[in-house]
């Protein structure tokens, strides 16, 4: 299955009244927690410590950037090294062990003897 031919992304604000208690957040952020309630969703995407500290407060489940392309590369739906490599010529912050770390798995999953399951 070509999965970049079923992917769907819906642009949109919350309806409901602010949540005060997250005006500390950036306008995002808060209105992506908004929103997660708001639509039942499985998961909130932030890769912003308060948010991300917010959420686990909250008991809302979260993904992170280096978390998705990971997975994706295990699925075999990217190549990480070029993923990581062109992450990196962004504003995105990971620090470079994390991305060390994300490279040495990679290449144990590459390995003919292990993979991605092992």
């Amino acid at each position: 299955m070509d999965y970049r031919s079923s992917l769907v992304v819906t642009i949109q604000s919350p309806h409901g009244p602010p949540d005060t208690s997250l005006l500390y957040l950036g306008d995002g952020e808060r209105e992506a927690l908004m929103l997660f309630q708001e639509l039942g969703a499985d998961a909130v995407l932030t890769d912003d410590s308060e948010a991300y500290e917010e959420a686990q407060r909250r008991g809302i489940p979260v993904l992170r950037t280096l978390g998705i392309l990971e997975e994706a590369s295990r699925r075999s739906l990217l190549d990480l090294p070029t993923a990581l490599a062109r992450l990196q010529t962004t504003t995105f912050y990971a620090p470079s062990h994390v991305i060390s770390d994300m490279l040495a798995r990679h290449a144990t999953w590459q390995s003919p003897l292990k993979g991605p399951e092992a």
